[in-house]
């Protein structure tokens, strides 16, 4: 059977992955993982809790969308073998530094 692990965005929930999993083919097991499992203090210990989620539950497919791509990227880069495929919707690493602007705006330009 394959697996697949859902991670929806910073405030979304599970319940946000209703018509994806109304699409997938038979004999597909999905877990739709709420944030709050995660503990949202850091993408880091949010990525760090998934891991401990999926060595118990491994998956074939890890889908992460807006926060939740953040973690399952994060999950990837540090344990790749956890996350044999990965697909990210509106996620990125993050961002760093402050906004190129903000500097101008301390400034007053």
């Amino acid at each position: 059977m394959r697996r697949v692990t859902l991670v929806h965005g910073f405030l979304g929930s599970p319940a946000d992955w209703a018509e994806v999993l109304a699409l997938l083919e038979p004999g597909i097991s999905c877990d739709c993982v709420p944030l709050t499992d995660l503990g949202c203090a850091s993408v880091d210990e949010a990525a760090s809790r998934l891991a401990a989620r999926l060595e118990r539950h491994p998956c074939d497919l890890l889908v992460g969308y807006s926060m939740g791509g953040r973690i399952a990227l994060e999950l990837a880069a540090t344990q790749p073998g956890l996350a044999p495929r990965l697909v990210l919707l509106g996620a990125g690493p993050g961002i760093d530094e402050p906004r190129p602007e903000q500097p101008r705006r301390t400034r007053g330009e």
